[in-house]
């Protein structure tokens, strides 16, 4: 029977990062998806722990052992001194992370000492680990628990792991928009809803709720006509009127054809992701269907969004045609934001090639009173012209370029906040 391996020991890899706190645990979970942030000073040298580490001599006869253990799993890939230098370096590593995790215990060293950068890099496996047992991560990826750093890819990530990037997103492109000097307004046109106008008004029962009724102005006109008796009457009452909230179904379309890939369609994906998250928090009477296109056209569940991978063609016609479909069932203004980086490469309907499905969907969504806001991430005249047709066969669109998809999510935000201001 062979020793047991105390580095392969469960214990020695146990999820430790609890330790580092809830704020540590959702900033790693968001540098995966987004490792250019901005990153956080390094205060403890990683690096030269592990150094250190690979400078012991280790027992031979456990070296052996794990040799042949990773032989059986990776034989293909490593040999003879690479293999047992790797092992090496994964050794020290864990015995790094074993120190770290003992001295932050102790008391020795601040969780802070540790940045998600430094485990990210260091200590992938640890990471992942840490991330599935924390629900962040699907647990099915454990089968490539060899090769973490792969299996630490944003398409690994659960419906909460979604949601926490989400929130960051949403939270940057806050942060991004008061930079630039965008402010946040809410409207001030009366009609109905539940938060309260600077505009007085008599009360009605009809009309009005008894928590929009202004006390202080309701007893100040009790007092000036009945100052010792105090009888409020009907006619003292008065009311702040309600803010006027309209109700608005959107659809935002999501280029995932081949030509989408880099940041192009990570631009797209982030901007999904904050919008969704926007409407959960600030605009629970409105609608939002997220669809993904190609030359297929699906409805994107809730967690879903970063599984999605770029490939096929691009058939913007279908993508019009399915979007018309749901806003049809909507109550309220109707709006479809349409990203995409290349004119239509296919078409659903054989009568029509790709650009004329796409001219003849624009125009139905028309007729259908829905308005098409398209988000092109290419500059080039022939695709000008393409969407000036679009949006001239639709009568009510809206054409904007983005040079920058990574600053997508701003511009479809402000978009929405601003829609929602004037209406």
């Amino acid at each position: 029977m062979k020793p047991k391996c105390e580095l392969c020991d469960k214990e020695a890899i146990e999820n430790s990062l609890s330790l580092f706190g809830k704020q540590f645990i959702e900033d790693l979970a968001y540098e995966i998806f987004n490792p250019n942030l901005e990153k956080k000073e390094e205060r403890l040298d990683v690096k030269g722990i592990i150094e250190r580490y690979m400078a012991e001599d280790y027992d031979e006869e456990l070296y052996e052992m794990l040799l042949d253990m990773l032989r059986e799993g990776r034989s293909d890939i490593l040999y003879g001194e690479d293999l047992r230098n790797k092992l090496k370096l994964d050794a020290s590593r864990k015995k790094a992370w074993q120190e770290i995790i003992s001295k932050i215990k102790s008391g020795e060293l601040a969780a802070d000492s540790l940045t998600p950068t430094q485990v990210l890099e260091y200590f992938p496996e640890e990471a992942l680990e840490g991330l599935i047992k924390e629900g962040l991560i699907d647990e099915s990826i454990r089968r490539n628990i060899k090769y973490p750093r792969s299996a630490l890819s944003f398409s690994n990530f659960t419906v909460e792991g979604e949601k926490i990037i989400a929130q960051r997103l949403l939270e940057e492109v806050f942060k991004n928009i008061k930079k630039s000097g965008f402010g946040i307004h809410t409207t001030e046109e009366e009609g109905f809803g539940v938060e309260s106008t600077s505009t007085l008004r008599d009360f009605d029962d009809y009309t009005h709720s008894y928590d929009l009724i202004d006390w202080q102005e309701t007893l100040l006109n009790t007092v000036s006509r009945d100052a010792k008796g105090m009888n409020i009457r009907n006619s003292d009452i008065k009311v702040r009127a309600p803010k006027h909230r309209s109700r608005c179904a959107n659809v935002i379309l999501v280029d995932i054809s081949n030509s989408m890939y880099g940041n192009k369609f990570k631009g797209g994906i982030m901007a999904a992701l904050a919008l969704e998250q926007l409407f959960q928090e600030e605009y629970k009477e409105d609608t939002l269907h997220i669809l993904a296109y190609n030359e297929d056209v699906n409805l994107v569940p809730v967690g879903n969004l970063l599984k999605l991978r770029p490939y096929g063609f691009t058939d913007i016609g279908c993508a019009i045609d399915a979007a018309v479909k749901i806003l049809e069932k909507e109550e309220g203004e109707k709006n479809i934001f349409l990203i995409t980086d290349s004119e239509p490469t296919a078409s659903n309907r054989r009568e029509y090639s790709p650009i004329e499905n796409a001219f003849r969907a624009a125009y139905m969504a028309g007729k259908a009173e829905v308005k098409l806001n398209i988000i092109m991430l290419d500059r080039k005249p022939i695709l000008r012209t393409i969407c000036d047709k679009i949006a001239t066969l639709n009568g009510q669109a809206s054409v904007a370029y983005v040079d920058n998809p990574l600053n997508l999510k701003e511009f479809v935000i402000k978009t929405i906040i601003t829609r929602k201001t004037l209406v």
